[in-house]
């Protein structure tokens, strides 16, 4: 898990590096922002709470598919308030009390969760926000879908979920038929919307 973790804060230190040389932002500055963070860490903590109490419900709208395409196509708002609720249940659903093993493992997940938002949002910050702002512009919700499966494991223990589930099928046919629903809509959104812009 550490490997992994090095690996992965290695793999974005070079993707900026590599897209500083072409991603010219106007008004930004990648430099003076990294060492504006280094010397002012505190601070950079309240500019990662206050991106995330003004851009969290749209992070989870898009994040979900309320907005496809370049943000410009609209999905039907009941599907993705449904959808939303669906996540919902499923998440907390299987949430209960586990001994400190168990425990240790949710917490693991959770920081996990943390480091990819924390990754994510620094990208942002050096790469795509003008240098002193207070806040971070550029994130968008498809950026955390990567995430949810450690979320998930994150409130809902991966062992005693292996247990509890072992051989048994923890895919109902509603909710495979909702999501194929779901995804059918969105396939018929985007359709709609590259006939209308002409790109069909």
């Amino acid at each position: 898990m550490t490997l992994i973790a090095l690996f992965a804060i290695g793999s974005n230190l070079v993707w900026l590096q590599v897209s500083s040389n072409f991603l010219l932002i106007n008004g930004t500055d990648s430099s003076a922002q990294l060492q504006y963070l280094i010397h002012n860490p505190f601070y950079y903590l309240l500019v990662l709470a206050r991106t995330f109490f003004y851009y969290s419900a749209w992070w989870v709208n898009t994040m979900i598919g309320s907005s496809l395409g370049a943000l410009n196509v609209s999905t039907i708002g009941i599907l993705v308030l449904v959808y939303m609720c669906l996540l919902a249940y499923k998440f907390a659903k299987q949430h209960g009390k586990y001994n400190k093993i168990k425990l240790t493992e949710n917490m693991l997940f959770g920081f996990v969760v943390f480091s990819i938002f924390l990754l994510i949002s620094t990208s942002e910050y050096l790469g795509w926000t003008p240098p002193y702002k207070n806040i971070v512009e550029g994130i968008q919700g498809r950026y955390f879908i990567a995430i949810l499966l450690p979320l998930y494991f994150a409130i809902n223990n991966p062992s005693a979920l292996l247990e509890k589930y072992s051989g048994k099928e923890i895919l109902s046919v509603e909710v495979g038929g909702f999501v194929a629903c779901i995804n059918i809509c969105s396939c018929i959104a985007l359709l709609f919307s590259c006939m209308v812009l002409g790109n069909l």
